[in-house]
Order: C-alpha cells, then structure tokens, then sequence
C-alpha cells in the first residue's frame, strides 16, 4: 500500500510505502509518481520516501525498486530524504542497493 502528497508550502512530496508491495501496486504507483512528479518543479522540493512500514520483498521487486530510486535522483530533487524501515530484515535489504546508499539521506521515523 502506498501514498503520495504534495505540501506546496513546505515544499515536500511525500511517499509512505508500508507491507509488501506487490507487481500490480507497483506499476500503478510508477504512474502516479510520474504524475505527482510532473506537476510540480522537483528542484525546488524535498523528496521524502517513507518506508519505514516496509516489509521485505522478493528479489525482483528490488531490482524495480532501484531503478525506481534511480528515476527519483534523475528528476534533480532539491533533496530526497528516506525514512528507514523499522524491520531490521528490510533495512538490510534496503542498505544493499547502492544508488540509494550514495545519493539518499537515510533518516529514522522520529526525524520527519
């Protein structure tokens, strides 16, 4: 399950991903960021992914997740922050792909 919001005031879009994300959920969510991202001007806001209710996921959905976090440094976010997952088996999964160890500033829950 996912949800995305833009606060135009702060100048934040938000993502909260929580439980596991299944292949139908995540094309759908591929084209509502692709929207959401479109409507605004990405170098003037911050990024936030919350994923902190993440559960661990299949293999194959990394693989789509870091082309997706690749998507999100290609659009030139003034700043893209990720709220870690609480489960300690979906941070280690997470810390394993790189282009989001290199280009994201990872944050705990009590940050936001």
């Amino acid at each position: 399950m996912y949800s995305m919001s833009i606060d135009e005031r702060k100048k934040q879009f938000t993502i909260v991903v929580s439980g596991f994300i299944t292949e139908e959920e995540a094309d759908a969510y591929k084209k509502d960021y692709i929207m959401h991202a479109a409507s605004i001007d990405c170098s003037d806001y911050t990024l936030i992914l919350d994923g902190s209710d993440m559960m661990v996921s299949k293999q194959s959905m990394l693989d789509g997740l870091k082309a997706l976090i690749q998507s999100y440094v290609n659009h030139g976010y003034k700043e893209i922050l990720f709220v870690q997952a609480k489960s300690p088996s979906a941070r280690a999964q997470l810390r394993r792909i790189d282009i989001l160890m290199n280009n994201v500033r990872l944050i705990e829950v009590n940050d936001v």
